[in-house]
């Protein structure tokens, strides 16, 4: 697949996050109508305006607009779509300083995913472009290995009780699974699922397209089981703009990692008198 394609599925993707995040922030539980940032009544008067609930649910609109519009620019009309990216994360940035409280995870990768959907199209060659990709796949590693080590160093992720609690939130808990985290070996088990794909899933990419879309359908599992027992819904689609990229670099890295090992065994063989 070229370079182009994989940057098309990851925006449309992507565009379908951007309008689940609007259809939430236009919804009868609006952020917009709880919060307002402090720091957004000190910006000057116009950027003040734009934040308002009235002409920032025009800008979301626009938003889902360019956001869907991005994938057959990118495969016809090239450069162009990095315009569209630009709106995208303008309109982004608004809702943030609008609603700082309500960001988590899925904003951050959208604003990677959409920051190299503009570097992509002002990219003057395929070096370029390759690196935006590898720019939105480095970043999406990076998530899921911390986010899994983070994890990883607090004891009560290691047993379970940490997700039996957040089970039992009435935020992000889901009541009829609370039972099930009592038993430990359950949300033992849970848990260490949880902390082995985050830490060690991302290996996946280094055997190649096959391992990375073992990766990719892994995570989707993983983030729709995550979206329909905790609600985070959003995480679905900003993630998943992500994996295509893994797709990307997974041929490369498994030359490099083929390559590497070769040369390893090369040089221990006569010390270990293979």
């Amino acid at each position: 697949m070229t370079a182009d394609g994989i940057l098309a599925i990851s925006a449309l993707i992507a565009a379908c996050g951007v309008a689940l995040d609007a259809a939430e922030l236009l919804g009868p539980k609006s952020p917009l109508d709880r919060y307002f940032a402090w720091e957004a009544t000190r910006f000057r008067p116009t950027l003040r305006r734009l934040t308002q609930t009235g002409p920032l649910k025009w800008a979301l609109g626009v938003q889902i607009a360019a956001a869907f519009g991005v994938a057959p620019l990118v495969l016809w009309a090239g450069p162009a779509g990095a315009l569209l990216g630009i709106v995208v994360l303008a309109v982004h940035l608004l809702v943030r300083i609008r609603a700082p409280l309500s960001s988590n995870g899925a904003d951050y990768m959208q604003l990677i995913v959409w920051s190299a959907v503009v570097a992509y199209g002002l990219a003057g060659g395929s070096l370029g472009r390759s690196a935006a990709l590898w720019f939105v796949a480095g970043n999406a590693v990076v998530a899921y290995v911390t986010a899994g080590l983070k994890k990883l160093s607090v004891p009560g992720w290691r047993d379970g009780t940490v997700l039996g609690s957040i089970m039992a939130t009435e935020t992000f808990g889901t009541p009829a699974l609370v039972p099930l985290m009592h038993v430990r070996p359950l949300a033992a088990v849970a848990a260490w699922g949880t902390l082995g794909f985050e830490t060690l899933g991302p290996l996946l990419i280094l055997l190649g397209p096959p391992g990375a879309l073992t990766f990719a359908a892994i995570a989707t599992l993983f983030h729709v089981g995550i979206a329909a027992t905790m609600g985070l819904n959003r995480f679905v689609f900003a993630f998943g703009a992500a994996l295509p990229s893994t797709y990307w670099i997974s041929a490369p890295l498994n030359d490099l990692a083929t390559s590497s090992l070769s040369t390893l065994l090369h040089i221990t063989s006569p010390v270990l008198g293979l």
